[in-house]
């Protein structure tokens, strides 16, 4: 009441220093994260690109300011899903920017995002991404005819994209720590300053230097995909009775997430996360089968 609300007002006014969207919660807003992916999405919109090390830091200030309590890298829970999700976009150089406005369309369903100003009743459990019927009479650049099966087939498999990697003279393999400590092949972490991580063949023990996120934020989760799926862990598994896919969720690859986000939603579902899973209802056994191939053959089928 003494700060507060009169800086909201002073903010939403149409003259300096306002002119700003601004957003106002209290102790019972049920969704306090979503309030501030909203806030982070609106203010970057309002930016060309932006240093993840500076979206790093307006989220520590949302943490503190909408009392989230979150104890390390309010990034990932705030920043990080609406980057998945296709909402914001890498644009090299360790930056940022809001993606233009889209739609995609299959038979029943339009999915667009990144407008503001939408209705309840077309929005999902995902920020700034919508589904309706038809599509809405805004003014996209181009309207996409989704087919997942034609966009899978021209990604290369993680084994392709992993050979591609840095290779390096590594033959000390001491000082690395390994995320399979028992076999000590695929991915490695170097316990030193630059945090970096490599990938170790399991026969040849030819060392690659995995890319940095800042170069390629999807060349760690590449790595990780390929590990599990020559060392025997795999990558999830696909219901044929039930057309589920239940995805490993960490270090999961983000354009592969956004194909399959979009399949469900488009397919009238929602996908949801349960005990380090991600789990996309309705996905067929062509798009399984493509999925299948790109991570090694490394989902099991039941």
């Amino acid at each position: 009441n003494i700060v507060g609300k009169p800086m909201a007002a002073l903010m939403m006014q149409k003259a300096y220093p306002g002119d700003a969207t601004v957003t106002v919660c209290h102790s019972r807003s049920k969704d306090l994260i979503k309030e501030c992916q909203e806030a982070l999405f609106t203010w970057m919109s309002l930016q060309n690109q932006v240093n993840y090390n500076t979206i790093k830091k307006y989220c520590e200030y949302l943490n503190l300011q909408y009392n989230l309590l979150i104890e390390e890298h309010p990034a990932w829970k705030i920043f990080l899903p609406l980057f998945f999700a296709g909402n914001i976009d890498f644009c090299g150089d360790n930056c940022f920017k809001v993606t233009e406005p889209i739609a995609v369309t299959k038979r029943d369903f339009c999915i667009y995002t990144n407008t503001f100003n939408q209705s309840l009743d077309v929005s999902t459990a995902f920020p700034f991404i919508f589904r309706s019927k038809e599509v809405p009479h805004i003014d996209f650049k181009k309207i996409y005819r989704f087919n997942a099966v034609s966009i899978l087939k021209h990604f290369p498999t993680v084994k392709d994209i992993v050979s591609k990697f840095e290779p390096l003279p590594l033959n000390d393999f001491s000082s690395l720590k390994f995320d399979n400590r028992e076999i000590k092949f695929g991915v490695a972490q170097k316990e030193d300053w630059n945090l970096k991580y490599y990938f170790v063949y399991p026969e040849t023990r030819r060392v690659v230097a995995v890319p940095y996120w800042n170069v390629n934020p999807d060349g760690i989760n590449v790595a990780y995909c390929y590990s599990r799926s020559i060392d025997g862990r795999g990558n999830g598994k696909y219901s044929l009775k039930d057309k589920r896919m239940y995805i490993t969720s960490y270090r999961f690859p983000i354009l592969l997430y956004r194909i399959l986000l979009l399949e469900s939603l488009l397919e009238g579902n929602t996908p949801f996360f349960e005990q380090g899973l991600y789990i996309f209802p309705n996905i067929n056994l062509n798009i399984a089968n493509q999925i299948n191939r790109i991570l090694n053959n490394s989902i099991q089928y039941e």
